[in-house]
């Protein structure tokens, strides 16, 4: 077993030079304490949150940011477990296109226990100073939900209810088509290939406490149009700390309900996860 003495001095030859440069000890502590414990639990998700990302930027030009984690365990279980995202974005008057992508991959014991990946992209353009539209189009894959290809295309409307220093709230509504191809075993009462067309709306708040800390909650609603008893929700919610302007934690927190998966998936997933994330 590890003393607290013995991590310490580990660690110390790692944390020497992000301390050098400001970052708080406590903050760099509690970050790798938190991703041991979280990152190795990333389930895979059919609702992709794309809101909590966006880029609080108004600045002309090219706007994006890189994320990624790592974990590696040997001795009674082998794991390793990498997961990559990124995002870029470009505002220019009234229009903000952005192009968003992730990549996990993990084994444990010699057996692949989480593939998944998304690609999603979308073009707001807010042609009134509340109002706006919105198109987008995603495509998926994740093998621990089953899911061989999720394909979305859609269009809605995007409001501005509140925006300021301290507070941000947007509405979004519209209508998204969803093409799914899955891989279930026979029998199940779920068919193998579905064509639905939803109505998809989210709330997003995003509220700034200081220059360094601030709170994102997301809220996504999306029930099919001939059966809303259908209908998948989402919730996410992070606490984001920004260290440097370029530089930030975040601590996530999402559930994901269901309502007519396969069989085999679970109706809810939860998720606990810390993130570094580099902007620019």
């Amino acid at each position: 077993m590890i003393g607290r003495h013995s991590l310490r001095a580990a660690l110390a030859p790692l944390a020497r030079p992000v301390l050098q440069h400001g970052i708080p000890p406590w903050l760099f502590g509690w970050f790798f304490l938190l991703l041991a414990l979280t990152s190795h639990s990333a389930p895979g998700w059919a609702q992709v949150n794309t809101e909590r990302l966006r880029s609080k930027k108004t600045e002309t030009g090219l706007h994006g940011h890189f994320e990624g984690a790592l974990t590696m365990q040997t001795g009674n279980t082998d794991l390793v477990l990498a997961t990559l995202g990124a995002r870029l974005e470009y505002l220019r008057g009234v229009h903000g296109p952005f192009l968003q992508g992730s990549y996990s991959v993990g084994e444990k014991d010699g057996s692949k226990f989480i593939h998944n990946g998304f690609i999603h992209g979308r073009w707001t353009a807010m042609w009134h100073h509340r109002v706006g539209t919105e198109v987008f189009t995603q495509v998926q894959f994740d093998d621990l939900l089953r899911m061989h290809l999720r394909y979305l295309l859609g269009a809605g409307l995007r409001l501005k209810i509140v925006r300021n220093a301290r507070l941000w709230i947007y509405l979004g509504s519209g209508y998204m088509m969803e093409y799914e191809d899955l891989n279930i075993d026979e029998g199940d009462p779920h068919p193998k290939t579905t064509l639905n067309h939803r109505w998809t709306s989210y709330l997003l708040l995003r509220v700034f406490f200081t220059s360094w800390l601030r709170l994102v909650a997301t809220t996504y609603a999306q029930p099919r149009f001939d059966d809303f008893g259908d209908f998948r929700f989402l919730e996410d919610l992070s606490v984001v700390f920004r260290i440097k302007k370029w530089l930030s934690l975040d601590f996530n927190f999402v559930v994901m309900y269901d309502s007519r998966p396969p069989s085999t998936v679970h109706f809810t997933d939860t998720r606990t996860l810390v993130k570094l994330r580099v902007s620019w």
